[in-house]
């Protein structure tokens, strides 16, 4: 009987660290704009050839968080032969702290993601490249 409960414990264990590893993080790239340290997230890891929730976490020089900026999002794929240029624009909305917006990535491959940030007279852009699938 003490085997058999070892045995399940152990088999136990293994199955929910397998499945804490099976969890997916969301996608996360970090780039600098001008004075600005810009953290990307997209809710799908990777991201998907659909909808996908952008939330970029934008900090000054002096790391406080930025939330009186103008920002736009633009998504685009690299131009393809035989293909009309996929070329988008989104407003980017402030929700607590952070800037969200919704890009659509219409199909699978590299996409160019641009985060320009305007705050007063002084417009930095954020440049990120994505794999969709």
């Amino acid at each position: 009987m003490k085997k058999f409960t070892i045995f399940t414990l152990f088999f136990a264990l293994i199955a929910v660290v397998t499945m804490t590893g099976c969890q997916k993080n969301a996608y996360q790239a970090t780039r600098t704009a001008g004075d600005y340290t810009v953290n990307m997230q997209i809710n799908h890891n990777p991201p998907i050839a659909a909808e996908n929730l952008l939330t970029l976490d934008i900090k000054d020089k002096s790391g406080n968080k930025v939330t009186d900026a103008n920002v736009v999002v633009r998504f685009s794929m690299p131009p393809m032969p035989g293909m009309p240029p996929m070329d988008h624009q989104v407003d980017a909305v402030l929700s607590g702290q952070a800037y969200k917006a919704t890009v659509d990535l219409h199909m699978a491959g590299p996409w160019n993601i641009e985060a320009g940030i305007q705050r007063g007279n002084t417009k930095q852009i954020a440049r990120f490249s994505v794999d969709a699938r």
